[in-house]
């Protein structure tokens, strides 16, 4: 797990970060035929995934406090293992602030996480832009307790002209046991012709 020296801690809160400790990315494949190379530049660079989790400057403030909160609270302690063309590798550990009074993660944190993750995914994929989630579907198989670590594997299936779909799989690190499987069907939104 990294360690954030508290200097970068005070950056990362002045700049309204959302704790994702920078980590260079182990997953360097070629982009797909037919892209161009800038677009395959912003596809696989792990800091402009990190910087699109991120909550933005407008959001916050008309917002307020409360959407900072709320994007800072859900991606906290959400590392970035790995990013590809399609595939985006995260992993956190499983803490009270995010567990039942029972010791286990709660279910909301699996769909929140789905829901972003899986955004970050198209963000990989090369789509900068993204609409509402059109259907979000989650089946729990297992559960994971305090001080596991879990790992959050993000897919691609299908990006169409305004519709796309990703996976997101958590799985227990140390002996890779599925606990949530999830889909995520998004619009993906199409600029005006006007």
């Amino acid at each position: 797990m990294a360690v954030e020296t508290k200097a970068a801690e005070g950056e990362r809160e002045r700049q309204g970060g959302i704790g994702i400790p920078s980590r260079p990315s182990p997953f360097r494949i070629p982009s797909p035929a037919g892209r161009s190379s800038a677009a395959a530049a912003v596809e696989m660079d792990p800091e402009a995934v990190r910087r699109s989790l991120e909550p933005t400057a407008f959001a916050r403030e008309v917002a307020g406090s409360a959407t900072h909160l709320y994007d800072t609270f859900s991606l906290s302690g959400v590392r970035i293992d790995g990013v590809e063309h399609g595939r985006l590798l995260c992993s956190f550990l499983v803490t009270p602030r995010i567990a039942s009074p029972a010791g286990y993660l709660l279910s909301g944190v699996t769909a929140t996480l789905a829901d972003q993750l899986g955004s970050g995914v198209f963000f990989c994929s090369g789509i900068l832009t993204s609409g509402v989630s059109l259907e979000l579907g989650l089946s729990y198989l297992d559960v994971a307790s305090i001080g596991e670590e879990i790992e959050v594997e993000g897919k691609l299936l299908r990006a169409g002209k305004s519709v796309g779909v990703v996976s997101v799989d958590f799985r227990k690190k140390k002996t890779g046991k599925l606990i949530a499987q999830a889909r995520h069907t998004k619009y993906l939104a199409v600029s005006s012709k006007l």
